[in-house]
């Protein structure tokens, strides 16, 4: 019989895998279509070169190796569970924030904040003994929706007329850096 913990293992490396499979199943994401805003953002305030999405391939390879781990040698490890839940709310969402994000940039700029914020958790509860197979892989996977947050939320707000671009654009890139530094400190 499997004991509670175990089934959180297994279900965290379900929906890690999950997050890791949905951009080969959704149209790509190459960032908010400029119809989905009422002000035209055809030029986002915001946006990282193409290649720095190359990342995403290593922080979905260390995230998977991370709950794989987890998994067949820490399943019942306390300092590995405590890191469980905030990960398959974050990994959970990620699975269908390209899918909504090709339709509301609203909800996709929430729910990157919610994926965030729980991604942040999960690394701060990762044990530190483990951390290039703990906390190292959450630390950068909340550093780059760290970026990605508040690049979308730049965006939404050029795309509803809050601010103007280039005031969106530089809060955006200093709230960014910010929270990025922050998380960086977190994760050594």
């Amino acid at each position: 019989m499997l004991n509670r913990p175990k089934l959180r293992a297994i279900l965290t490396l379900i929906l890690v895998l999950a997050f890791a499979v949905a951009p080969l199943l959704t149209a790509p994401f190459t960032g908010f279509d400029p119809a989905t805003l009422p002000v035209d953002v055809r030029q986002p305030p915001l946006q990282p070169e193409g290649y720095a999405f190359a990342i995403w391939g290593v922080i979905y390879l260390w995230l998977i190796a991370s709950a794989g781990y987890g998994l067949w040698k820490r399943s019942d490890s306390p300092a590995w569970d405590a890191l469980r839940w905030p990960l398959m709310i974050s990994a959970g969402i990620g699975a269908i924030w390209i899918e909504v994000a090709l339709r509301s940039p609203v909800w996709a700029t929430i729910l990157i904040f919610v994926m965030l914020v729980t991604a942040t958790l999960a690394c701060q509860r990762a044990p530190v003994s483990e951390q290039g197979l703990a906390r190292a892989p959450l630390g950068l996977y909340a550093g780059w929706l760290s970026a990605a947050g508040f690049v979308a939320l730049s965006t939404t707000v050029v795309g509803f007329g809050i601010l103007p671009r280039e005031t969106a654009g530089w809060l955006g890139l200093l709230a960014a850096l910010c929270n990025s530094r922050r998380t960086h400190h977190m994760a050594a």
